[in-house]
């Protein structure tokens, strides 16, 4: 491993574990897309042996692995902030056909329809018919 190798891939496991971080706190597809690259970009420098490592060497193996697997770690956290936020506009925590959640609740809620001019109108006519007596 050369000096800006050895340079470089401590300012990317750097930027990825700030990334990765951030994406902890602030909860944002954005940043959590951001570490995953890095964490991606790192296990592709490590096995690919651009930083002049080695990859015979089962220690180097097991970085390049552990790196990629970081990068699924850092976007499965993305499943959790997806049910978070289901739970909290549903109200309740379910899939789809399970006994918490009717198939009526799927998709957007239908809009109440605002009565016209002619429907008041015709609802008044037949509320006085009702009244007469007649039908």
């Amino acid at each position: 491993m050369t000096i800006t190798g050895d340079y470089l891939l401590i300012a990317l496991i750097l930027l990825a574990l700030g990334l990765t971080i951030v994406s902890f706190r602030v909860s944002l597809l954005l940043f959590r897309l951001g570490a995953a690259m890095a964490w991606l970009a790192l296990g592709i420098l490590v096995w690919t042996d651009q930083l002049g490592m080695g990859l015979g060497d089962p220690w180097t193996q097991v970085i390049a692995f552990v790196f990629l697997v970081m990068t699924i770690a850092v976007l499965t956290l993305q499943f959790r902030t997806d049910i978070r936020h289901e739970a909290s506009v549903r109200g309740k925590l379910g899939t789809p056909g399970a006994g918490t959640e009717s198939y009526t609740t799927w998709g957007p809620k239908p809009k109440k329809h605002k009565q016209t001019a002619m429907e008041r109108q015709a609802d008044y006519k037949q509320m006085l018919k009702d009244r007469r007596g007649r039908k």
